[in-house]
C-alpha cells in the first residue's frame, strides 16, 4: 500500500524528534534480558490477528488517553511498534510531548518480525495444542460440526481441573497459554 505524501511528511518530521530502533536490536535486547515494555499501537483488528510475544495493546487512537493509567511512570522504557514503523513513530512523538522520555519506535514493526508472531488459537493444529497443554481436548460439538462441514468453530480450552469448558474465559486462558509457548511453534 502506497502511503499519502502528507502522511509521509508527518512521519518524517516525527522521526527527526524520536529515538528509533529496529527489529534485530529489539530482539537482541529482549533475548539479553533487558526490561522494557513492548507496546503494539495497531488497530484492534490487527492485534486480534496476531502480535509479538509479551506486547501490550494500546491502539494509536487511544494510547494518548490511556497511557497515564496503564503506564504511570514517565521513565518507563517503552518500545512501540505498528505494522511497519510509521504509526509508532507518530505515537512516540506524541508520548514525548506528554512527558514520556524513554520512548523508542521500532522500525520494521510487525512485518519485520514474522518468525515470532503470536498466532490466534484457531491457527494451531490439534497435535500442537496437545503438546502445549496435555489437558487440552477438542470439544465434541466442534468435532461434529467440522465433520458435517457446517461451519468452523473456534477451539476452546478445557480446564481439566474444572472438567468443563467455560466459554470465553477458557478462550482467554488458551490464548494466554499460547502466548507463553509461541516460540516453540513458529
Amino acid at each position: 500500500m502506497a502511503h499519502a505524501a502528507q502522511f509521509l511528511k508527518l512521519v518524517n518530521e516525527a522521526k527527526k524528534k524520536i529515538k528509533e530502533t529496529n527489529v534485530a536490536d529489539v530482539k537482541r535486547r529482549s533475548d539479553g534480558g533487558e526490561k522494557f515494555l513492548l507496546v503494539d499501537v495497531r488497530e484492534d483488528n490487527e492485534w486480534a490477528k496476531g502480535h509479538l510475544p509479551g506486547a501490550i495493546h494500546m491502539g494509536r487512537g487511544i494510547i494518548e488517553r490511556d497511557i497515564e493509567q496503564r503506564v504511570p511512570d514517565t521513565n518507563t522504557k517503552l518500545v512501540l511498534y505498528c505494522g511497519g514503523g510509521f504509526r509508532s513513530a507518530l505515537v512516540a512523538d506524541n508520548l514525548q510531548k506528554m512527558g514520556y522520555n524513554n520512548v523508542e519506535s521500532m522500525d520494521g514493526g510487525w512485518k519485520g518480525w514474522p518468525s515470532l508472531t503470536v498466532r490466534c488459537p484457531t491457527s494451531w493444529t490439534t497435535p500442537q495444542r496437545r503438546a502445549a497443554d496435555p489437558g487440552w481436548r477438542k470439544p465434541r460439538a466442534e468435532s461434529r460440526l467440522r465433520r458435517k462441514g457446517r461451519r468452523r468453530v473456534p477451539l476452546r480450552y478445557h480446564d481439566p481441573a474444572a472438567g468443563k469448558c467455560h466459554g470465553q474465559k477458557c478462550n482467554e486462558k488458551m490464548f494466554e497459554l499460547l502466548h507463553s509457548l509461541t516460540h516453540q511453534y513458529p
